[in-house]
């Protein structure tokens, strides 16, 4: 499936599970000054998409297991996606963010991180950049105690959750779990304000410009980094696009 399609897919896929797209105060988010990401969470096995004819992903997910230990690999995914995704962010100039050290780093955040985990629950599937909570986000226009909490103790204006629901790697080029890979899926954008409002919600589409080696089912761990780190840039580039209309 081309990009366009898949795109097209996606964002269907979006309005089905229940957003209605963008939802954003502009207002707010241009008295937003400083930003810190409190949340990214990504699929805890980030393996091939089932048929992508490596026994229909299966092996490519044993092998992903497997070289991720009993926690797969996604901590390691969400980290290199999350750096590309602030990375982005920061080149664009919409929002400012701390770096996400800064955040992990804070004694009054890290204090609160086990209240607002659901890794236990109902993010048991989910893993998260290393020493930020496993959030799973919904459509919804509730405050965020989280976010209020979060945004008070690092001292910013407002704070971005980030939850990449679908994802998987697919080869682009090659055959039987071989060849060149790109990644896609699908993630939920939340920026809230100080006081927990969220006033920027926003689906977004991942599908990689970056590619990597997969060798029976596996992304190259050499090549991994790279491709990793372009989901989060294709994540802020979507939103970015989405956020003036484009």
């Amino acid at each position: 499936m081309g990009r366009g399609l898949f795109a097209a897919a996606m964002a269907a896929l979006l309005v089905g599970c229940g957003s209605s797209g963008t939802k954003v105060d502009k207002g707010g988010v241009t008295s937003i000054k400083s930003v810190a990401l409190v949340a990214f969470s990504v699929p805890r096995i980030v393996a091939e998409e089932a048929g992508g004819g490596s026994l229909a992903g299966i092996s490519a997910a044993v092998a992903t297991f497997k070289s991720g230990g009993m926690r797969g690999n996604g901590a390691e995914v969400a980290r290199e996606a999350a750096g590309g995704f602030v990375d982005e962010m920061n080149k664009d100039g919409t929002l400012r963010f701390v770096a996400v050290s800064q955040v992990v780093a804070n004694g009054d955040f890290k204090s609160m991180v086990s209240l607002y985990d659901q890794s236990r629950g109902q993010g048991s599937q989910k893993a998260a950049y290393e020493g930020l909570p496993v959030i799973v986000l919904t459509p919804s226009t509730a405050q965020s105690d989280f976010a209020a909490r979060a945004a008070k103790a690092l001292g910013v204006d407002g704070v971005v959750m980030v939850d990449v629901n679908r994802l998987n790697y697919f080869l682009y080029t090659g055959a039987m779990g071989s060849g060149q890979a790109k990644a896609r899926g699908a993630a939920l954008f939340k920026l809230f304000n100080s006081s927990g409002r969220a006033v920027w919600e926003s689906g977004a589409v991942v599908y990689t410009e970056a590619s990597g080696a997969m060798v029976a089912g596996g992304i190259n761990p050499a090549a991994a980094p790279i491709l990793n780190r372009d989901i989060g840039t294709t994540i802020a580039k979507d939103l970015l696009k989405t956020y003036r209309g484009g």
